[in-house]
């Protein structure tokens, strides 16, 4: 998106080609970069934030991608700037026998990259929470994508995400719409 359009199966990674390609997730386009809409509602325990729906979409892709696809879980990385959530995504892979995937915030994999990166954005109600509720701003955008050597997936609420008429992520959508990327939300209808 915004490294001149650089993402692509990995080269140096391990999941080149048919690994990734048979991916159901991909639903018909193997583009490296996927939104996954998720209609979840925001809890805070008033430090903050989590969204259980992504939690289980997480999960879901994470799980397909192992198992499906024979990603490892050391091959994968959750990010999320919510401690809440990073903590609850955490325990649920954990519990599923994926304890190797990396649940982190972006400040804590500088300079580190993996195969695959999930990206978990947890606000759901534009009105709810502040525009930037979530929602890295460009530097930390570009720092999540380039972490990606294979696979980049973004969870969240399509609907807020454009809402925000935030343009770094106006960028990243019109990437994905045009791509035809998106899971779960039809950008043309807005």
């Amino acid at each position: 998106v915004f490294y001149g359009n650089r993402l692509q199966y990995s080269q140096e990674g391990g999941y080149e080609g048919s690994a990734l390609d048979d991916w159901s997730g991909h639903f018909g386009n193997p583009s490296p970069i996927k939104f996954f809409h998720v209609e979840g509602s925001v809890e805070s325990d008033g430090h903050s934030f989590v969204n259980k729906k992504e939690i289980a979409a997480c999960y879901d892709i994470a799980y397909s991608l192992y198992k499906g696809c024979g990603v490892q879980p050391k091959d994968m990385v959750v990010i999320s700037k919510f401690l809440e959530q990073r903590n609850a995504l955490r325990q649920r892979l954990t519990m599923a026998g994926m304890k190797q995937v990396r649940v982190v915030d972006i400040q804590d994999f500088n300079g580190d990259e993996r195969d695959v990166v999930i990206v978990s954005l947890v606000q759901s109600e534009y009105e709810q929470y502040n525009a930037e509720c979530g929602f890295f701003v460009r530097n930390e955008l570009n720092a999540v994508i380039g972490r990606a050597m294979s696979l980049i997936i973004f969870l969240g609420n399509g609907k807020t995400v454009l809402d925000s008429n935030n343009r770094t992520w106006r960028t990243l959508i019109d990437r994905v719409v045009e791509d035809r990327a998106v899971n779960g939300y039809d950008y043309d209808a807005d």
